[in-house]
């Protein structure tokens, strides 16, 4: 079979295994016709019922609000997870709107600053690595600097279990993009950047193999940490431009406020857990902004070793779920 993003869609048809992707996909085309602020109101609505039956991320986000917020009340800690359920549904709309809706309208709702330094960066021909974080507004705003910067290329992860869903989020990827790197696919990455582009990268989340992890403050508590950038920066001296994106309204709609920083320099040094230690602090203080935009709902203080697990009573360090003291 072709890579995603080249599959004729006509090879899905008919099979009953599909019909629900199907459902999603027109419903998605339909919405997109759709004011910006209500499909938004949609996603909320979305985010409301996942709240409910999404028990297990639902807990570990309240855990996770505890051992990062601690200053803040229960109140307002059981008032951020609702928004960030919140948010992952206007996330997938988001999403929608990205892949359909025509340049015009996704022009007139974000709002860029710093993208000079990016162009710069990329002038030198070495690529660049555009460094965030696990934002629900992550891909979208990857998509709205896709479609005003230099040529750009992303991570994904092949969804086996349903080829037609992979399609469809491929074509939607590549609408801006002008290729995907599959993840963990380390000389495929390096390729990408010696060839000059940018690649959106992110490195707050635990890596499966575990190779490149180590255990260093986030939000002043020890968790597992990829040190993925500094390490690539320094194999395939590529500079890394850090940018962060946020959900905001402004004259009484909604718009993307994406801020593209400088280079990062001295960058990477002899140390990369101090490079990672860095780009942590530089994530922490934009997560601090809007704190219910960022993905909480994945356990970040899972499997720290000799360390308690902080997530007792809802996963167990291997990550099985609890219910009730036992395993689900």
């Amino acid at each position: 079979m072709s890579e995603p993003g080249n599959r004729p869609y006509w090879q899905f048809l008919g099979r009953p295994r599909y019909w629900v992707v199907w459902l999603f996909y027109w419903l998605g085309r339909l919405i997109v016709f759709l004011p910006l602020d209500a499909q938004l109101w949609l996603g909320r609505q979305l985010g409301r019922v996942a709240f409910r039956f999404m028990d297990k991320e639902r807990d570990v986000a309240r855990r996770n609000y505890e051992i990062c917020f601690p200053e803040k009340t229960g109140e307002e800690r059981e008032s951020l997870v609702r928004e960030v359920f919140a948010s992952l549904g206007m996330s997938f709309v988001e999403m929608g709107f990205g892949w359909w809706a025509s340049e015009r309208r996704l022009r007139q709702v974000m709002e860029i600053s710093g993208l000079e330094h990016l162009f710069a960066a990329a002038e030198r021909g070495r690529g660049v690595l555009l460094q965030t974080g696990h934002f629900t507004t992550m891909e979208f705003a990857a998509m709205l600097i896709g479609l005003v910067g230099p040529p750009a290329q992303g991570f994904y992860r092949p969804n086996r279990k349903n080829p037609l869903a992979d399609e469809i989020m491929a074509r939607g990827r590549l609408r801006f993009s002008k290729g995907m790197i599959p993840k963990d696919d380390v000389r495929r990455l390096a390729k990408v950047l010696k060839e000059g582009y940018v690649v959106w990268y992110t490195s707050d989340q635990r890596v499966r193999h575990g190779k490149r992890e180590h255990l260093m403050p986030f939000f002043g508590v020890p968790a597992r940490c990829n040190i993925g950038t500094p390490v690539i920066a320094r194999m395939t001296k590529a500079p890394v431009v850090p940018f962060f994106p946020r959900r905001m309204r402004r004259d009484g709609r909604t718009v993307y406020r994406i801020e593209v920083l400088p280079e990062l320099q001295n960058f990477p040094t002899d140390d990369p857990l101090a490079d990672t230690q860095r780009i942590n602090e530089l994530l922490e203080a934009y997560i601090r902004k809007a704190p219910e935009q960022y993905l909480w709902t994945v356990a970040r203080f899972k499997k720290r070793d000799h360390l308690p697990n902080l997530y007792e009573g809802i996963l167990s360090d291997d990550g099985d779920h609890y219910i009730g003291g036992k395993k689900r």
